[in-house]
């Protein structure tokens, strides 16, 4: 079941303060992929892990992917604490600026 690896591999960075930053961005870009009409096409860039203030890590980014043209829509920000249920794309949230902001911007 997907949805339970996904549950135990943040189980898994809110509890060890070693766990790999490359695990935790890996799994939060599988999460945006399965949100993308084209997850096959799905390029990434500016991708950070941040520490949030529960202990939780997010990771935050840009993600360009296919649309249902079939041409690139242009790059968008991203959250995702690894989970599809934990992710939010810049284009399906309509206060993700805010959101954005207070997480992620330096």
């Amino acid at each position: 079941d997907g949805e339970a690896k996904e549950s135990d591999a943040n189980e898994r960075a809110k509890g060890d303060a070693d766990y790999s930053d490359t695990l935790v961005i890996s799994g939060a870009q599988q999460a945006v992929k399965r949100k993308l009409v084209d997850e096959r096409s799905a390029r990434f860039r500016d991708v950070s892990v941040v520490v949030q203030a529960s202990g939780t890590k997010a990771v935050c980014g840009e993600v360009n992917s296919k649309n249902r043209a079939g041409g690139y829509a242009g790059y968008q920000h991203f959250i995702s604490a690894g989970t599809e249920s934990t992710t939010y794309l810049e284009e399906q949230v309509p206060d993700f600026a805010e959101a954005w902001n207070q997480l992620c911007a330096k």
